[in-house]
Protein backbone atom coordinates (compact mmCIF):
# COMPACT_ATOMS: atom_id res chain seq x y z
CA UNK A 1 0.00 0.00 0.00
CA UNK A 2 1.17 3.50 -1.05
CA UNK A 3 0.34 5.82 2.08
CA UNK A 4 1.24 9.50 2.81
CA UNK A 5 2.10 10.45 6.02
CA UNK A 6 2.11 14.81 7.16
CA UNK A 7 4.60 15.25 9.35
CA UNK A 8 5.96 18.31 10.86
CA UNK A 9 9.49 19.09 13.17
CA UNK A 10 7.80 18.31 16.69
CA UNK A 11 5.24 15.65 15.90
CA UNK A 12 8.36 13.29 13.65
CA UNK A 13 9.12 11.41 17.00
CA UNK A 14 5.67 10.07 16.91
CA UNK A 15 4.86 10.23 12.63
CA UNK A 16 8.08 8.96 11.97
CA UNK A 17 6.97 5.01 14.04
CA UNK A 18 4.38 4.83 11.11
CA UNK A 19 7.24 3.32 9.25
CA UNK A 20 9.13 1.89 11.87
CA UNK A 21 6.04 -0.21 12.82
CA UNK A 22 4.21 -1.13 9.01
CA UNK A 23 7.59 -0.20 6.98
CA UNK A 24 7.86 -3.82 5.16
CA UNK A 25 5.45 -4.11 2.58
CA UNK A 26 4.72 -0.51 2.62
CA UNK A 27 5.59 2.57 0.72
CA UNK A 28 5.33 4.87 3.55
CA UNK A 29 6.24 8.67 2.41
CA UNK A 30 6.47 12.19 4.46
CA UNK A 31 4.90 15.50 3.30
CA UNK A 32 5.70 18.24 5.17
CA UNK A 33 4.57 22.45 5.59
CA UNK A 34 8.49 22.29 6.70
CA UNK A 35 10.57 23.61 3.68
CA UNK A 36 13.03 20.33 3.34
CA UNK A 37 11.44 18.28 5.63
CA UNK A 38 10.21 15.65 3.48
CA UNK A 39 9.88 13.63 0.75
CA UNK A 40 8.06 15.06 -1.59
CA UNK A 41 8.96 18.84 -1.54
CA UNK A 42 5.86 20.43 -1.13
CA UNK A 43 6.82 23.57 0.41
CA UNK A 44 9.07 23.89 -2.61
CA UNK A 45 6.69 22.72 -5.37
CA UNK A 46 4.55 25.45 -3.98
CA UNK A 47 6.89 28.40 -4.58
CA UNK A 48 7.71 27.15 -7.76
CA UNK A 49 3.81 27.51 -9.00
CA UNK A 50 3.81 31.04 -6.79
CA UNK A 51 5.58 31.76 -9.51
CA UNK A 52 3.09 31.17 -12.42
CA UNK A 53 1.65 33.78 -14.30
CA UNK A 54 -2.05 32.03 -14.07
CA UNK A 55 -1.48 31.36 -10.08
CA UNK A 56 -4.25 34.27 -9.70
CA UNK A 57 -6.84 32.24 -11.65
CA UNK A 58 -9.70 30.48 -10.44
CA UNK A 59 -9.03 26.81 -9.03
CA UNK A 60 -12.92 26.50 -8.06
CA UNK A 61 -11.72 26.70 -4.85
CA UNK A 62 -14.02 27.99 -1.69
CA UNK A 63 -11.13 30.94 -0.99
CA UNK A 64 -12.83 32.56 1.41
CA UNK A 65 -13.43 29.53 3.50
CA UNK A 66 -9.93 27.64 3.35
CA UNK A 67 -8.73 31.29 4.54
CA UNK A 68 -10.92 31.77 7.39
CA UNK A 69 -10.33 28.44 8.33
CA UNK A 70 -6.63 28.68 8.67
CA UNK A 71 -5.18 30.94 11.84
CA UNK A 72 -2.14 32.13 8.90
CA UNK A 73 -4.19 32.76 5.79
CA UNK A 74 -7.12 34.56 7.49
CA UNK A 75 -4.78 37.36 8.74
CA UNK A 76 -3.20 37.80 5.15
CA UNK A 77 -4.47 39.97 2.72
CA UNK A 78 -7.72 38.10 0.10
CA UNK A 79 -5.06 38.47 -2.88
CA UNK A 80 -2.62 36.75 -1.12
CA UNK A 81 -4.55 34.15 0.25
CA UNK A 82 -5.72 33.07 -3.37
CA UNK A 83 -2.05 32.67 -4.16
CA UNK A 84 -1.09 30.72 -1.49
CA UNK A 85 -3.78 28.87 -1.73
CA UNK A 86 -3.87 28.25 -5.34
CA UNK A 87 0.16 27.25 -5.43
CA UNK A 88 -0.64 25.18 -2.69
CA UNK A 89 -3.82 23.34 -4.24
CA UNK A 90 -1.57 23.11 -7.87
CA UNK A 91 1.78 21.58 -5.64
CA UNK A 92 -0.17 18.96 -3.89
CA UNK A 93 -1.81 17.90 -6.92
CA UNK A 94 1.03 17.79 -8.74
CA UNK A 95 2.42 15.38 -5.21
CA UNK A 96 -0.43 13.22 -5.55
CA UNK A 97 -0.80 12.60 -8.57
CA UNK A 98 2.84 11.35 -8.85
CA UNK A 99 2.80 9.22 -6.27
CA UNK A 100 -0.81 8.01 -6.00
CA UNK A 101 -1.27 7.42 -2.73
CA UNK A 102 -3.69 4.70 -1.67
CA UNK A 103 -4.33 6.63 1.97
CA UNK A 104 -3.72 9.59 3.50
CA UNK A 105 -2.52 10.35 7.71
CA UNK A 106 -2.77 13.89 8.83
CA UNK A 107 -2.37 15.94 11.96
CA UNK A 108 -5.06 17.75 13.90
CA UNK A 109 -4.41 21.20 12.77
CA UNK A 110 -5.80 24.26 11.51
CA UNK A 111 -3.50 24.75 8.15
CA UNK A 112 -4.34 25.51 5.07
CA UNK A 113 -2.42 22.60 3.31
CA UNK A 114 -4.44 19.75 5.14
CA UNK A 115 -7.64 21.52 3.98
CA UNK A 116 -6.44 20.90 0.59
CA UNK A 117 -5.27 17.82 0.95
CA UNK A 118 -8.67 16.62 2.62
CA UNK A 119 -10.33 18.63 -0.25
CA UNK A 120 -8.41 16.82 -3.04
CA UNK A 121 -8.74 13.27 -1.31
CA UNK A 122 -12.75 13.82 -1.29
CA UNK A 123 -12.65 14.98 -4.78
CA UNK A 124 -10.56 11.94 -5.65
CA UNK A 125 -11.99 8.85 -4.06
CA UNK A 126 -8.65 8.99 -1.45
CA UNK A 127 -8.76 7.33 1.84
CA UNK A 128 -7.84 9.95 4.84
CA UNK A 129 -7.82 10.67 8.07
CA UNK A 130 -6.51 12.95 10.47
CA UNK A 131 -6.51 11.33 14.08
CA UNK A 132 -7.01 13.76 16.86
CA UNK A 133 -6.77 13.21 20.76
CA UNK A 134 -9.64 11.47 22.54
CA UNK A 135 -10.91 13.31 26.01
CA UNK A 136 -10.86 9.75 27.24
CA UNK A 137 -7.52 7.84 28.30
CA UNK A 138 -6.15 5.25 26.40
CA UNK A 139 -8.36 6.30 23.18
CA UNK A 140 -7.54 8.14 19.71
CA UNK A 141 -10.83 9.66 18.04
CA UNK A 142 -10.29 8.92 14.12
CA UNK A 143 -12.09 11.13 12.21
CA UNK A 144 -11.45 13.35 8.95
CA UNK A 145 -12.55 16.77 9.71
CA UNK A 146 -13.96 16.23 13.20
CA UNK A 147 -17.14 13.84 12.04
CA UNK A 148 -18.50 10.48 13.94
CA UNK A 149 -16.73 7.90 11.88
CA UNK A 150 -17.81 3.98 13.42
CA UNK A 151 -14.58 2.48 14.18
CA UNK A 152 -15.64 -0.45 16.63
CA UNK A 153 -17.57 -2.39 18.29
CA UNK A 154 -17.44 -1.09 22.17
CA UNK A 155 -18.92 -3.73 24.95
CA UNK A 156 -20.83 -3.06 28.06
CA UNK A 157 -17.84 -2.97 30.27
CA UNK A 158 -15.86 -0.50 28.20
CA UNK A 159 -19.15 1.74 28.59
CA UNK A 160 -19.68 1.28 32.24
CA UNK A 161 -15.99 2.09 32.65
CA UNK A 162 -15.76 4.88 30.79
CA UNK A 163 -18.80 6.42 32.18
CA UNK A 164 -17.22 6.06 35.56
CA UNK A 165 -14.53 8.06 34.53
CA UNK A 166 -16.14 10.70 33.30
CA UNK A 167 -18.36 11.00 36.33
CA UNK A 168 -15.07 11.02 38.83
CA UNK A 169 -15.60 15.08 40.71
CA UNK A 170 -12.30 15.92 39.30
CA UNK A 171 -12.55 14.60 35.49
CA UNK A 172 -9.67 16.35 33.10
CA UNK A 173 -9.15 15.79 29.36
CA UNK A 174 -5.89 13.84 28.81
CA UNK A 175 -4.45 16.99 27.00
CA UNK A 176 -5.06 19.49 29.17
CA UNK A 177 -2.07 21.64 30.92
CA UNK A 178 -1.32 21.43 34.66
CA UNK A 179 -1.78 24.87 36.45
CA UNK A 180 0.35 27.39 34.83
CA UNK A 181 2.51 29.55 38.02
CA UNK A 182 3.34 33.23 37.23
CA UNK A 183 7.04 31.79 36.84
CA UNK A 184 6.10 29.34 34.10
CA UNK A 185 3.86 32.15 32.41
CA UNK A 186 6.61 34.53 32.75
CA UNK A 187 9.09 31.85 30.92
CA UNK A 188 6.54 31.46 28.13
CA UNK A 189 6.52 35.50 27.78
CA UNK A 190 9.91 34.92 27.24
CA UNK A 191 10.34 32.75 24.89
CA UNK A 192 7.91 34.40 22.77
CA UNK A 193 10.30 36.93 22.30
CA UNK A 194 12.90 34.88 21.28
CA UNK A 195 10.52 33.30 19.07
CA UNK A 196 10.04 36.53 17.06
CA UNK A 197 13.62 36.62 16.29
CA UNK A 198 14.23 33.44 15.65
CA UNK A 199 11.33 33.07 13.20
CA UNK A 200 12.36 36.38 11.31
CA UNK A 201 16.16 34.79 10.62
CA UNK A 202 14.57 31.22 10.04
CA UNK A 203 12.42 32.58 7.37
CA UNK A 204 15.70 34.14 5.78
CA UNK A 205 17.92 31.40 5.71
CA UNK A 206 15.22 28.91 4.46
CA UNK A 207 13.98 31.67 1.86
CA UNK A 208 10.14 30.63 3.08
CA UNK A 209 8.98 34.32 3.56
CA UNK A 210 5.17 32.93 3.71
CA UNK A 211 6.21 29.82 6.09
CA UNK A 212 2.81 28.57 7.96
CA UNK A 213 4.88 27.87 10.94
CA UNK A 214 7.21 30.69 11.26
CA UNK A 215 4.40 33.41 10.65
CA UNK A 216 1.90 32.27 12.84
CA UNK A 217 3.45 33.43 16.07
CA UNK A 218 5.13 36.58 14.41
CA UNK A 219 4.14 38.86 12.65
CA UNK A 220 0.60 38.09 12.81
CA UNK A 221 -0.62 40.21 15.35
CA UNK A 222 -3.86 38.17 16.77
CA UNK A 223 -0.07 35.48 17.61
CA UNK A 224 1.61 38.09 19.63
CA UNK A 225 1.39 37.45 23.40
CA UNK A 226 0.16 39.67 25.78
CA UNK A 227 2.22 41.42 27.95
CA UNK A 228 3.33 40.13 31.55
CA UNK A 229 1.59 42.83 32.93
CA UNK A 230 -1.86 42.24 31.23
CA UNK A 231 -1.84 38.86 33.08
CA UNK A 232 -2.43 40.58 36.20
CA UNK A 233 -4.82 43.22 34.71
CA UNK A 234 -6.74 39.88 33.35
CA UNK A 235 -6.64 38.24 36.99
CA UNK A 236 -8.33 40.97 38.00
CA UNK A 237 -11.18 40.70 36.27
CA UNK A 238 -11.88 37.23 37.61
CA UNK A 239 -14.06 36.18 40.26
CA UNK A 240 -11.97 33.89 42.74
CA UNK A 241 -14.35 33.40 45.75
CA UNK A 242 -16.90 30.22 44.87
CA UNK A 243 -19.21 31.98 47.42
CA UNK A 244 -19.32 34.98 45.40
CA UNK A 245 -20.31 32.83 42.16
CA UNK A 246 -22.60 30.92 44.16
CA UNK A 247 -25.01 34.39 45.07
CA UNK A 248 -24.57 35.66 42.22
CA UNK A 249 -26.36 32.54 40.95
CA UNK A 250 -28.95 32.95 43.58
CA UNK A 251 -30.26 36.11 41.95
CA UNK A 252 -30.65 34.58 38.63
CA UNK A 253 -33.44 31.92 37.20
CA UNK A 254 -31.22 29.93 35.58
CA UNK A 255 -27.25 29.65 35.46
CA UNK A 256 -25.28 28.73 32.42
CA UNK A 257 -21.49 27.46 32.09
CA UNK A 258 -19.79 29.26 29.39
CA UNK A 259 -16.27 27.26 29.04
CA UNK A 260 -13.62 28.99 26.82
CA UNK A 261 -12.39 27.54 23.86
CA UNK A 262 -8.94 26.92 23.14
CA UNK A 263 -8.12 29.45 19.90
CA UNK A 264 -6.74 28.82 17.21
CA UNK A 265 -7.05 25.42 17.35
CA UNK A 266 -8.45 22.71 14.94
CA UNK A 267 -11.75 21.62 16.84
CA UNK A 268 -12.77 25.30 16.34
CA UNK A 269 -11.33 25.89 13.24
CA UNK A 270 -11.93 22.53 11.26
CA UNK A 271 -14.16 20.38 12.90
CA UNK A 272 -17.76 22.65 12.87
CA UNK A 273 -18.85 22.33 9.25
CA UNK A 274 -19.78 25.83 9.41
CA UNK A 275 -16.60 27.82 8.91
CA UNK A 276 -17.97 31.15 10.71
CA UNK A 277 -17.78 29.61 13.69
CA UNK A 278 -14.25 30.51 13.62
CA UNK A 279 -14.74 33.63 14.07
CA UNK A 280 -14.80 33.40 17.78
CA UNK A 281 -14.89 36.99 18.90
CA UNK A 282 -17.60 37.65 16.74
CA UNK A 283 -19.65 34.42 18.45
CA UNK A 284 -18.72 35.27 22.05
CA UNK A 285 -20.51 38.36 21.29
CA UNK A 286 -23.74 37.04 19.79
CA UNK A 287 -24.08 35.07 23.12
CA UNK A 288 -23.68 37.88 24.66
CA UNK A 289 -26.41 39.72 22.77
CA UNK A 290 -29.18 36.78 23.11
CA UNK A 291 -28.15 36.34 27.22
CA UNK A 292 -31.60 37.02 28.96
CA UNK A 293 -30.96 39.64 31.62
CA UNK A 294 -32.60 36.97 34.14
CA UNK A 295 -30.00 34.27 33.45
CA UNK A 296 -26.34 34.25 34.73
CA UNK A 297 -23.30 33.42 32.18
CA UNK A 298 -20.34 32.14 34.40
CA UNK A 299 -17.41 32.05 32.05
CA UNK A 300 -14.28 29.99 32.67
CA UNK A 301 -11.30 30.52 30.35
CA UNK A 302 -9.68 27.51 29.11
CA UNK A 303 -6.63 26.03 31.44
CA UNK A 304 -4.26 25.89 28.31
CA UNK A 305 -5.08 29.87 26.95
CA UNK A 306 -4.62 30.80 30.92
CA UNK A 307 -1.98 33.54 30.01
CA UNK A 308 -2.19 33.51 26.22
CA UNK A 309 -5.17 36.26 25.88
CA UNK A 310 -5.12 39.70 26.29
CA UNK A 311 -7.53 41.73 28.73
CA UNK A 312 -8.92 43.50 25.88
CA UNK A 313 -10.17 39.81 24.84
CA UNK A 314 -12.32 39.71 28.26
CA UNK A 315 -13.57 43.29 28.24
CA UNK A 316 -17.05 42.04 26.69
CA UNK A 317 -17.70 39.63 29.61
CA UNK A 318 -17.38 42.73 32.26
CA UNK A 319 -19.38 45.05 33.92
CA UNK A 320 -21.86 42.93 32.89
CA UNK A 321 -24.77 42.12 35.86
CA UNK A 322 -25.57 38.81 34.39
CA UNK A 323 -21.85 37.44 33.78
CA UNK A 324 -19.04 36.00 36.16
CA UNK A 325 -15.76 34.84 34.89
CA UNK A 326 -14.77 32.26 37.60
CA UNK A 327 -10.90 32.27 38.46
CA UNK A 328 -9.14 29.56 36.72
CA UNK A 329 -8.83 27.52 39.80
CA UNK A 330 -12.52 27.51 40.60
CA UNK A 331 -13.03 23.56 38.99
CA UNK A 332 -15.29 22.43 36.00
CA UNK A 333 -17.06 20.38 38.68
CA UNK A 334 -17.77 23.49 41.37
CA UNK A 335 -19.40 25.21 38.15
CA UNK A 336 -21.59 22.20 37.25
CA UNK A 337 -22.98 22.48 40.77
CA UNK A 338 -24.41 25.32 40.47
CA UNK A 339 -25.66 25.37 36.53
CA UNK A 340 -28.37 23.58 34.76
CA UNK A 341 -27.01 24.39 31.17
CA UNK A 342 -23.63 24.11 29.54
CA UNK A 343 -22.92 25.92 26.68
CA UNK A 344 -19.90 24.50 24.79
CA UNK A 345 -18.36 25.22 21.03
CA UNK A 346 -18.39 21.95 18.34
CA UNK A 347 -17.70 18.98 20.32
CA UNK A 348 -15.68 20.45 23.11
CA UNK A 349 -14.77 17.82 25.90
CA UNK A 350 -16.39 19.76 28.81
CA UNK A 351 -20.07 18.90 26.77
CA UNK A 352 -19.24 15.26 26.87
CA UNK A 353 -18.40 15.85 30.69
CA UNK A 354 -21.94 17.83 31.54
CA UNK A 355 -23.67 14.99 29.44
CA UNK A 356 -22.85 12.62 31.46
CA UNK A 357 -23.32 14.38 34.66
CA UNK A 358 -26.90 14.90 33.63
CA UNK A 359 -26.48 18.66 32.30
CA UNK A 360 -28.53 20.10 29.30
CA UNK A 361 -25.71 20.80 26.88
CA UNK A 362 -26.30 23.54 24.21
CA UNK A 363 -23.07 22.86 21.39
CA UNK A 364 -22.80 25.97 18.89
CA UNK A 365 -21.81 24.46 15.67
CA UNK A 366 -22.78 20.31 16.84
CA UNK A 367 -21.59 17.89 18.06
CA UNK A 368 -20.04 14.47 16.91
CA UNK A 369 -21.92 13.02 19.76
CA UNK A 370 -25.16 14.50 19.15
CA UNK A 371 -28.04 13.03 18.02
CA UNK A 372 -31.36 11.16 19.61
CA UNK A 373 -31.94 14.64 21.49
CA UNK A 374 -29.38 14.05 23.53
CA UNK A 375 -28.38 17.72 23.51
CA UNK A 376 -29.88 20.82 21.90
CA UNK A 377 -27.51 21.70 18.52
CA UNK A 378 -27.17 25.27 16.81
CA UNK A 379 -25.95 24.37 13.14
CA UNK A 380 -25.97 27.89 11.73
CA UNK A 381 -23.96 30.81 12.98
CA UNK A 382 -26.91 32.92 12.09
CA UNK A 383 -28.95 31.01 15.01
CA UNK A 384 -26.09 31.64 17.74
CA UNK A 385 -28.01 35.11 18.98
CA UNK A 386 -31.16 32.83 19.57
CA UNK A 387 -29.18 30.28 21.69
CA UNK A 388 -31.55 31.16 24.56
CA UNK A 389 -34.48 29.41 22.70
CA UNK A 390 -32.56 26.10 23.84
CA UNK A 391 -32.97 27.03 27.43
CA UNK A 392 -35.17 24.28 27.99
CA UNK A 393 -34.03 20.88 30.06
CA UNK A 394 -32.98 17.68 28.91
CA UNK A 395 -33.71 15.02 30.97
CA UNK A 396 -31.57 12.15 29.63
CA UNK A 397 -32.68 8.42 30.46
CA UNK A 398 -29.79 6.07 31.54
CA UNK A 399 -30.02 3.87 28.58
CA UNK A 400 -29.07 7.60 26.42
CA UNK A 401 -26.53 8.63 28.63
CA UNK A 402 -24.91 4.92 28.11
CA UNK A 403 -25.48 5.10 24.14
CA UNK A 404 -24.11 8.16 24.27
CA UNK A 405 -20.66 7.31 25.87
CA UNK A 406 -20.51 4.24 23.32
CA UNK A 407 -21.01 6.24 20.90
CA UNK A 408 -17.78 8.39 21.95
CA UNK A 409 -15.71 4.92 22.22
CA UNK A 410 -17.09 3.58 18.87
CA UNK A 411 -15.58 6.69 16.73
CA UNK A 412 -11.93 5.68 18.56
CA UNK A 413 -9.28 3.42 18.68
CA UNK A 414 -7.38 2.09 21.64
CA UNK A 415 -4.13 3.89 22.06
CA UNK A 416 -3.32 7.69 23.46
CA UNK A 417 -2.61 9.93 20.36
CA UNK A 418 0.30 11.73 22.36
CA UNK A 419 1.65 13.04 19.07
CA UNK A 420 3.79 15.97 19.99
CA UNK A 421 7.54 15.66 21.11
CA UNK A 422 7.22 11.67 21.96
CA UNK A 423 10.45 10.99 24.00
CA UNK A 424 11.49 8.79 26.43
CA UNK A 425 9.17 6.32 28.25
CA UNK A 426 6.58 7.46 26.13
CA UNK A 427 8.02 5.87 23.17
CA UNK A 428 6.53 2.49 23.67
CA UNK A 429 2.97 3.45 24.23
CA UNK A 430 3.62 6.13 21.01
CA UNK A 431 4.51 3.02 18.21
CA UNK A 432 0.96 1.27 20.17
CA UNK A 433 -1.04 3.84 18.78
CA UNK A 434 0.69 4.50 15.66
CA UNK A 435 0.66 0.52 14.96
CA UNK A 436 -3.05 0.82 15.42
CA UNK A 437 -3.89 3.51 13.14
CA UNK A 438 -1.79 2.46 10.70
CA UNK A 439 -3.71 -1.39 11.55
CA UNK A 440 -7.04 0.96 10.98
CA UNK A 441 -5.61 2.35 7.59
CA UNK A 442 -4.45 -0.69 5.87
CA UNK A 443 -7.97 -2.21 6.63
CA UNK A 444 -10.13 0.58 5.68
CA UNK A 445 -8.34 2.37 2.50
Amino acid sequence: MNILIFDRPFTSAFTRLYRTVHGSGHSIRFVSDFKFRDDVGLVRLQYKHLRRSDVDLDRGLDYEVVARRCRYLRHQQPDLQKRLINSAWLAIDEIFQRCSPDAFVGLPMDNYYLDLVDQWCARNGTFAINPVQSLLPQRTRVCRRGEYQRCRNVDTDEVARYRAILCEPRFRPTWLSAQRSRAWLLRMYAREIAKRAFFRVAKTIKADPYSFHYNCVYPIGAAVRPLPADLLTVKSLFVRSLDEVGRARERHRAAVFLPLQFTPESSLDYNIPDSRFTQYGALLDAVLSGLPSDVLLIVKEHPDMYGYRSAAFFERFARRSNVVIADVDITVQQIFDLCEYVLVTGSASTGVEALVKRKTVISLGGAFYGGGNTIHEILDFDGISNWAASLSPIHNTEERIDSSVRKILSNTIVGTYDFVRVRGARQWKARRTARAIMDYVIANA
